[in-house]
């Protein structure tokens, strides 16, 4: 993938992996409608022994529904009408790589940032900005992380991640109600309506090897879309790193890429422990030099790290971007913009500083 995004440098083509995983989540969504417009049939003509089956079929439709996705508890959404300059820098920043500004601006404690649809219509998106991330580095790079997650928007990906989660969720209900596990991630444990026993008799043998039966097509549909999403998910990595490049150049976004978040965290924590500002140290930090950052990519490249699953190499990221070598767009925010984003940050830091601290010391994941 690295090799022929090095090779085709305006390419923002979608690969195979991306259209197979919106046709494979498609077919599920559509299958779960066609089941709900035959269950609403049954119930306009059932008879008084279909009622049963009719019963029991809207509970399994209840259960394998897509989720209205909404905002963590913790993310403190950001007015327009407080955080003006935040939302200034947004909304110049949307402008530079092409897309419609966020609906809903907001910062958490997290060395994170994201986009995310909300609502079950894709009616409106929300940028979150980590408190701790918009605290490293200089103005240029955290630039780069504001571009990077609205090149997600310019390339739809909350809309297909949208799909796909839904898709997810249709058949995680379905195979919880055909064979529910101990230890699996569902929405729904404890208590199911399928059969849940897990004795060591021989009937429990049985019905488990039932249970299993019944759900592979399930389990393999999950595993085939769950497969080709990784594909997608870190192809769409780097075309927004690459959307982002175009607007605040790459050397600036190139940095960004290198920061050793899990360090930097720890070195936070340890000072939230001697009851040091945790800001503080992140506002203080130095920028990294050029040998560091040599240095920095060379450990990337030998560790292999990335930042999960869903992301691709964090050095490949890297090369990729700088292979690039794209000069600063002028259409970004200009100093004046972001010296009053800052004094906004710092109001925010303020409000949250203890809170920040607490987590850090209890170890609590920030």
């Amino acid at each position: 993938m690295y090799e022929r995004l090095v090779a085709h440098p305006a390419s923002y083509r979608a690969t195979p992996s991306t259209f197979a995983a919106t046709c494979v989540a498609a077919v599920v969504l559509v299958g779960y409608a066609a089941a709900l417009g035959l269950l609403v049939w049954l119930t306009l003509h059932a008879t008084a022994l279909g009622w049963v089956l009719v019963v029991l079929g809207w509970a399994g439709v209840v259960v394998a529904r897509p989720r209205r996705f909404r905002l963590p508890a913790d993310v403190f959404v950001l007015d327009a009408a407080t955080y003006p300059a935040l939302h200034d820098i947004v909304s110049t920043l949307a402008l530079a790589v092409g897309v419609a500004v966020p609906q809903v601006l907001g910062v958490d404690l997290a060395f994170n940032a994201y986009v995310v649809p909300l609502g079950l219509v894709l009616d409106k998106d929300a940028m979150v900005l980590g408190l701790p991330m918009m605290s490293l580095g200089s103005w240029h790079e955290r630039l780069g992380i504001l571009g990077h997650e609205l090149g997600h928007l310019r390339g739809r990906d909350t809309v297909r991640s949208r799909v796909i989660s839904a898709a997810h969720e249709v058949l995680d209900g379905a195979y919880y109600l055909i064979a529910p596990q101990p230890g699996r991630r569902n929405r729904w444990a404890p208590g199911g309506v399928a059969y849940e026993s897990y004795g060591a008799g021989p009937l429990d043998t049985v019905g488990r090897w039932i249970q299993g039966l019944l759900a592979l097509p399930v389990q393999g549909v999950s595993l085939l879309l769950t497969r080709l999403t990784m594909t997608s998910h870190q192809h769409r990595e780097y075309l927004a790193d690459r959307r982002a490049a175009e607007v605040v150049g790459s050397e600036a976004l190139a940095r960004s890429l290198l920061w050793d978040l899990e360090g930097i965290r720890t070195v936070v924590a340890a000072a939230a422990r001697r009851q040091e500002d945790p800001f503080g140290v992140l506002t203080s930090r130095p920028s990294m030099t050029e040998s560091q950052a040599a240095a920095r990519l060379i450990t990337l490249e030998r560790k292999r790290h990335r930042s999960d699953s869903t992301h691709p190499l964090d050095h490949l990221r890297s090369k990729l971007v700088k292979a690039s070598a794209l000069p600063p767009s002028t259409a970004m925010p200009g100093e004046a913009a972001c010296l009053r984003a800052e004094a906004e940050l710092e109001i925010l830091r303020e409000r949250f500083r203890r809170e920040f601290r607490d987590r850090l010391i209890h170890g609590r994941r920030a």
